[in-house]
């Protein structure tokens, strides 16, 4: 590989060197940092003296059992992690660890990809690296750990006529979501690549912008993570005997629908309930719903204490869903009520509710919660009236 790009993908000739003090350096227990390095200094029958610098820089000894200590591997910038040569717990974690400061967030381990999350942008998702990686269909070619790998060998295996599933999973806030869309941007071009430009960039297009309007509806900013996905999606890809892209499903569960009306400390409810009411959204429209006031005046808005977040552009993010909405044929209409909606649930937050005293029943408190209440009933009822006439 020759782009500079590339660099982020490929092991320095400087970290391929095995270090020099291989022969004496182990792996022993620590119950601070998991494991720790250390330098056998003696031996005792089924014992081994140990030495080591803690991170003061203080030198400490310990005698440890021969059984409790672990072997290192020759390299730990292995592309592979089947292929250290010490498989155990120490050398995989060092791995990873070390491929990472080396700016090398890809790594394999057998048919596995994983990919740890570098919390800033690294040019590896350039039109030239995704060409590279094109450029193995039907060759025996071998180019560094990456998800455009793992998504064209799927396509490898469609080649060979067999369906292909790939997994994607980690923690909150490992780069799910945007791994997914790495992938599914890879499969459209891929398509193109083979076939005639243009013929499955439709489906392409309206694939990602499905994946936006359910970031929007499903995704939150929590105490761990900006754009937090709280529900699982199965997305299904449908290709004709040509190769080609020729439709789409994502299938959802699981969702949070808690969120909707509770968040804990340092949570926000769902992006779209923000997105609503910032400067993105058309401020006629929201006042027709309702809707008056900044979010930190909304009760099931304001519970987490975190109204914004500097990671996420509401008023951005408005103007990406409502383009994206555009994209997958939703009309004017059926927009204006989805948001009705929206703003019903908003507004249902203000809604007091009050015990009459010596009976068993509560009511609406106040003759403006009574007015709130009466509106979103006004706006369900017509956009669910609307959709029982339709279909």
């Amino acid at each position: 590989m020759q782009s500079a790009a590339f660099r982020f993908l490929e092991v320095s000739a400087a970290h391929r060197v095995p270090p020099n003090d291989f022969d004496t350096t182990v792996w022993i227990t620590d119950p601070d940092i998991e494991f720790r390095r250390a330098t056998i200094l003696d031996e005792h029958n089924d014992n081994v003296i140990v030495g080591f610098r803690d991170e003061n820089g203080h030198f400490e000894k310990r005698t440890i059992p021969k059984s409790e200590i672990k072997l290192p591997s020759i390299s730990y910038f292995v592309e592979d992690m089947c292929n250290l040569s010490e498989l155990n717990d120490a050398s995989v974690l060092e791995a990873v660890r070390s491929r990472y400061k080396a700016q090398l967030i890809h790594t394999y381990s057998g048919l596995f990809c994983l990919v740890v999350n570098p919390w800033r942008n690294i040019p590896i998702y350039t039109k030239e690296i995704m060409e590279a990686y094109m450029r193995t269909i039907d060759k025996n070619c071998n180019l560094p750990p990456h998800v455009y790998a793992i998504a064209q060998s799927a396509y490898d295996g469609l080649l060979s006529g067999s369906n292909q599933s790939i997994l994607i999973t980690g923690e909150s806030g490992a780069g799910k979501t945007v791994n997914t869309k790495r992938i599914i941007e890879y499969l459209g071009a891929v398509s193109e690549y083979r076939g005639e430009f243009g013929i499955s960039n439709s489906i392409d297009k309206r694939l990602t912008a499905a994946g936006i309007v359910i970031e929007a509806f499903a995704n939150a900013s929590t105490i761990h993570n900006s754009n937090s996905s709280r529900l699982g999606k199965f997305i299904r890809i449908d290709y004709g005997d040509d190769m080609m892209m020729k439709g789409a499903q994502i299938q959802t569960y699981l969702l949070e629908k808690s969120r909707v009306v509770k968040q804990n400390n340092d949570d926000r409810n769902f992006h779209i309930f923000y997105q609503l009411l910032s400067d993105g959204f058309d401020k006629n429209l929201r006042y027709s719903f309702g809707l008056g006031q900044r979010a930190n005046a909304y009760k099931f808005l304001n519970q987490g204490g975190k109204v914004t977040d500097p990671e996420i552009d509401d008023a951005q993010g408005a103007a990406d869903t409502l383009h994206a909405m555009d994209i997958i044929k939703f009309t004017k209409h059926e927009i204006e009520e989805i948001f009705e909606v929206v703003a019903a649930c908003i507004l249902l937050g203000e809604v007091k509710f009050s015990e009459r005293t010596g009976l068993d029943i509560t009511y609406v408190d106040g003759a403006k919660g009574q007015l709130i209440l009466l509106h979103c009933i006004m706006q369900l009822f017509c956009v669910l009236l609307h959709y029982y006439c339709y279909f």
